[in-house]
């Protein structure tokens, strides 16, 4: 005879136009579009959620990864801890890179929590390689450390010296490879630039509210959130 499966509860499928809300305690799923409001999610149908019992959430927006060419979203920069910041790299100072982005604010990382920076990713896209190396459009990777960033140029010391190279050349800079046995803790957010962020997060008001190690307080409306993922 051949063994039969039964599945109870069908599987959670994304789907994309309409979005989703996942329980924490039973196999129930809601359909979007979503709002927020006094502490829950609700959907379509007036049905209210309480966030404390919200495990998955996707938007609407899933389709809407907003185009960095036109968000001033050119740049990438990865955390070792897994998380991904869109926006533009403004520089290198103090052995920290400062990000400007419209969704995250304007704030500056050590580089030892850096895996790696990518610069034009939305021509380029966002490429693994080695630690300590450069990747450039045009020309031989260069191994080294990064001494500058700025608006027209990017320096590496490397066995060459200080050399600065056009910023509209360089592709990455790799500086570690990612950490996943030291993540970091709290829920996991997507946005509509690209960016994931992790942090713990509640909703106040209209607004779901992220408290980031780094980033601090952050607020974000529905039509900024692409999904939610809550590590309870």
């Amino acid at each position: 005879n051949t063994a039969k499966r039964i599945i109870k509860a069908p599987p959670v499928v994304v789907d994309k136009g309409i979005g989703f809300l996942q329980l924490v305690d039973s196999a129930r799923r809601f359909s979007g579009p979503f709002t927020l409001g006094e502490g829950e999610i609700v959907d379509k149908d007036g049905n209210r959620t309480r966030f404390s019992n919200t495990l998955l959430w996707a938007t609407e927006n899933a389709k809407t990864i907003t185009s960095g060419s036109t968000t001033s979203m050119a740049d990438a920069l990865i955390l070792k801890n897994g998380e991904h910041w869109f926006g533009q790299i403004v520089g290198l100072e103090n052995n920290q890179v400062t990000l400007n982005s419209p969704n995250l604010g304007n704030h500056s990382v050590a580089l030892e929590q850096i895996s790696s920076l990518h610069f034009n990713h939305w021509k380029n896209g966002i490429r693994d390689g080695d630690p300590g190396t450069m990747y450039r459009e045009n020309g031989e990777p260069l191994e080294g450390t990064l001494v500058w960033i700025r608006p027209n140029d990017i320096a590496i010391n490397c066995s060459l010296g200080v050399v600065p190279i056009p910023r509209a050349g360089v592709l990455s800079h790799i500086l570690a490879k990612p950490d996943p046995g030291n993540p970091a803790k709290g829920d996991e957010l997507s946005l509509t630039d690209g960016s994931k962020v992790i942090g713990k997060t509640s909703i106040k008001g209209n607004q779901l509210i992220v408290e980031h190690q780094i980033l601090g307080e952050l607020k974000f409306g529905v039509d900024k959130i692409i999904s939610l993922r809550r590590r309870l």
